[in-house]
């Protein structure tokens, strides 16, 4: 059985944040529960991807909204760079 694709975490987050319709992401940072002075900054870095919440805030946000969990590991694996053993190798002896 096919699953449907599932977005990365920033993607998704993005949308939803278009969906409901927020003028600033301090507004959106603060329905997300990202409050105080640096809620606005974290939001922005989740959204480029540089930073990703841990297990406890992307559980949070997912039961506030319905973005998966899961789905900010699909982003933390998208966006590391791919190690093919290209490199050189210690002879062993």
């Amino acid at each position: 059985k096919l699953r449907p694709m599932m977005l990365a975490g920033p993607d998704a987050l993005r949308a939803w944040i278009h969906r409901m319709g927020f003028h600033t992401q301090k507004d959106a940072a603060e329905y997300l529960g990202l409050t105080g002075a640096g809620g606005a900054v974290i939001l922005s870095q989740y959204l480029s991807g540089t930073r990703t919440p841990g297990l406890d805030i992307a559980l949070d946000l997912e039961r506030r909204t319905g973005i998966s969990a899961e789905s900010w590991l699909l982003s933390k694996v998208s966006r590391e760079p791919a190690r093919l053993g290209g490199g050189r190798r210690k002879r062993q002896s």
